[in-house]
């Protein structure tokens, strides 16, 4: 029971935390290749639709990626901004400091608000926050870095995806596209 009560007390973003084996996590994930999953989590938020993780053998869980459930919004994205406001927000007072990006690329023809979705779908527009120690966030139980981004699914559509980075993500990536292709 005590392990129980540590583990819980222990436990970060939907109820995972850092180096958690796939078999913790979700004993039915989906493999969508190598070392990436769709999982059920302990902690699921009502507002998001399913979650991806990052789960190498050795060195259990280093990335979640949850997204969001479909939102319906104006051309103005009036609906996916308010979303992704509130829980920038809800962010904010559990992290502190981020780093927001909100623009629209110099040469977009998409740079009215009215075509706020529009010019998110052809990746013209941003709208994403990132937490970090270098942007003076402050990030507990392992987590390197959070990253909130607005995503269009056409004119009238769209939803957020919430990524969680644990400590050590940046050196398994590293490895990873410094592995030898055996395929050459």
């Amino acid at each position: 029971c005590i392990l129980s009560v540590s583990t819980l007390l222990a436990a970060g973003p939907f109820g995972l935390h850092k180096g958690m084996k796939l078999g913790q996590i979700d004993k039915n994930a989906v493999k969508i290749r190598e070392n990436i999953y769709r999982v059920k989590v302990p902690t699921p938020n009502r507002d998001f639709d399913y979650y991806i993780v990052n789960v190498d053998p050795k060195l259990g869980l280093l990335k979640i990626i949850a997204v969001g459930k479909i939102i319906k919004t104006n051309d103005f994205g009036d609906q996916l901004r308010d979303e992704f406001e509130k829980y920038e927000h809800k962010l904010i007072v559990s992290y502190g400091k981020n780093l927001k990006f909100d623009y629209v690329k110099d040469d977009s023809i998409w740079n009215d608000s009215k075509y706020f979705m529009m010019g998110l779908e052809k990746e013209e527009r941003v709208l994403s926050a990132y937490w970090s120690s270098e942007n003076g966030s402050t990030l507990k139980n392992g987590i390197a870095q959070i990253g909130l981004k607005a995503v269009a699914l056409g004119g009238s559509k769209g939803y957020l995806s919430l990524a969680y980075e644990f400590d050590g993500f940046e050196e398994y990536i590293d490895l990873l596209e410094n592995k030898p292709d055996d395929t050459l």
